[in-house]
C-alpha cells in the first residue's frame, strides 16, 4: 500500500480500516476477541503503525473496537457480543448495612465477581448504595455494557426488569431464588442443602412439626417444602416475620423483636418443634436470643439450623449448624452464566452453586 503523502496516508489508514472489518463480518475475528497486533498488521498489509494506529482510533470511534492499555484491541460488538465495557455489579442500598466482620458474605460475592472478570480481561465497574433500578438507570447513562450482574433486592425495592434491560441486554440476578426474579439467576442449592440437612439429623426424628423462619424468601420456603414432602414430613410452620412490612419499611426497623413475636405466635400455636429452620446465619442468631428469652434451651430442647451460615453463625453460643454457602464462589458463578447467556450458549434460567453442610452444637443429633 502506498505511503506517500498525506492524501495516500490517509487512504492507507482506511484501507487497514476496511481490512479489519472484512475479518470481522467473516467471522475470522470474532466478537470479544483481539485484533491481530500492530507488528502482525504492518507485516501483513505493508503499511505503517501510524496507518494502523489510524484505523484503530477509527474503529473505537465506530463502536467495533475497544481499546484496553497493555492488553490490545477487542471486537466489541453491538450490544449482543461479548461484554465489551464493563460488567456491572449493582449492589442495593441496603448492603451496606452488613459491612461488618460477622458478615463479609456480599464483599465475597464482590470478590468473587472481580475475580472471574479478571481471569477473562474485560473491564469491570460496580455501583452500590442504589435504593431502585432508576438510580441504577440514572447511574449508568454514560455507561455501555452487555451485561449486568444484578442484587434482586433492587427489583423488592422498586423499577422493574423492562427498565433494566433498557440498559443491558443480559442480565443475572446473583443470590436470588427461582421464582422470585424473571430474569436468569443464580442462587445455593438449598433443595440440595436441606437434603443434607435431613439426612444428617434423620427425617424420622422429626415427628413433631418444624419451624422456618424467613424474610420474604419464598424460593427457599420452597425449595425446604419439597424435600419436606419427598421424606413424608409435614410442610413447615413458616414464621416470615416481615410479612407485614413493605421491603423498605423492613431497613429501618429493629428485626429482633419481629422474630421474637413471630416465633413466640408459632410456639403458642403449634407447640415446641423439634427443628427450627432460618433463612440464614443472622436470623439463626436471633432465633437463639429468642429462644433463650423463652428458656427454650438449644441443643437440648430444640435444634436450630441456617440455611445460609454467614461468618456470624461460628461466633453464637452454640455455634449454629449451617449450609456453607461459599459467596465468593457465586460470585464467580454469576459471571460464568452470564457471559454464557451473552455468548448464546445456553436458554438455562437457573444456576444452582454447590452446598454443603456443617453440622455444629445447634443441633441435638450427632
Amino acid at each position: 500500500m502506498p505511503t506517500g503523502n498525506k492524501k495516500s496516508e490517509a487512504k492507507v489508514y482506511e484501507q487497514v480500516a476496511s481490512f479489519l472489518k472484512e475479518k470481522i463480518a467473516t467471522g475470522e475475528i470474532k466478537i470479544g476477541e483481539a485484533i491481530y497486533s500492530e507488528n502482525v498488521l504492518c507485516q501483513k498489509l505493508g503499511v505503517s503503525r501510524t496507518s494502523v494506529r489510524k484505523a484503530v482510533r477509527q474503529l473505537v470511534g465506530e463502536n467495533i473496537l475497544i481499546s484496553r492499555q497493555g492488553a490490545g484491541s477487542f471486537v466489541k460488538g453491538v450490544g449482543q457480543g461479548f461484554i465489551h465495557n464493563a460488567i456491572c455489579l449493582c449492589n442495593y442500598v441496603g448492603r451496606s448495612l452488613h459491612v461488618n466482620i460477622a458478615d463479609t458474605f456480599y464483599q465475597d460475592i464482590i470478590r468473587g465477581v472481580e475475580a472471574e472478570v479478571n481471569r477473562r480481561k474485560k473491564s469491570f465497574v460496580v455501583f452500590s448504595d442504589l435504593g431502585t433500578t432508576t438510580d441504577l438507570a440514572g447511574r449508568m447513562d454514560h455507561i455501555e455494557c452487555d451485561g449486568l450482574l444484578v442484587d434482586p433486592n433492587l427489583l423488592r425495592s422498586g423499577g422493574g426488569v423492562d427498565q433494566l434491560k433498557k440498559i443491558a441486554p443480559n442480565i443475572v440476578a446473583y443470590d436470588a431464588n427461582p421464582g422470585e426474579v424473571d430474569i436468569p439467576c443464580v442462587c445455593p442449592d438449598y433443595r440440595s442443602g436441606f437434603e443434607q440437612i435431613l439426612e444428617h439429623t434423620g427425617a424420622d426424628r422429626l415427628g413433631k412439626s418444624f419451624f422456618m423462619i424467613t424474610q420474604y424468601e419464598s424460593g427457599v420456603r420452597e425449595a425446604v417444602e419439597a424435600v419436606a414432602a419427598d421424606n413424608g414430613l409435614a410442610a413447615p410452620v413458616c414464621c416470615d416475620y416481615l410479612a407485614n412490612l413493605s421491603f423498605d419499611a423492613a431497613k429501618h426497623v429493629d428485626h429482633y423483636p419481629l422474630v421474637f413475636e413471630s416465633l413466640s405466635a408459632a410456639i403458642a400455636e403449634h407447640g415446641i418443634p423439634e427443628l427450627i429452620v432460618a433463612t440464614n446465619g443472622n436470623v439463626a442468631a436471633k432465633v437463639l436470643t429468642a429462644l433463650k428469652q423463652k428458656a427454650i434451651m438449644v441443643p437440648e430442647d430444640i435444634s436450630v439450623v441456617a440455611l445460609n451460615g454467614m461468618h456470624i453463625a461460628t461466633m453464637t453460643d452454640p455455634p449454629i449448624a449451617a449450609l456453607n454457602v461459599d459467596s465468593f464462589e457465586l460470585g464467580k458463578l454469576a459471571v460464568a452464566f452470564l457471559f454464557e447467556l451473552i455468548e448464546n450458549k445456553t436458554a438455562e434460567r437457573i444456576r444452582y452453586l454447590p452446598v454443603t453442610f456443617l453440622p455444629r452444637a445447634s443441633l441435638r443429633w450427632k
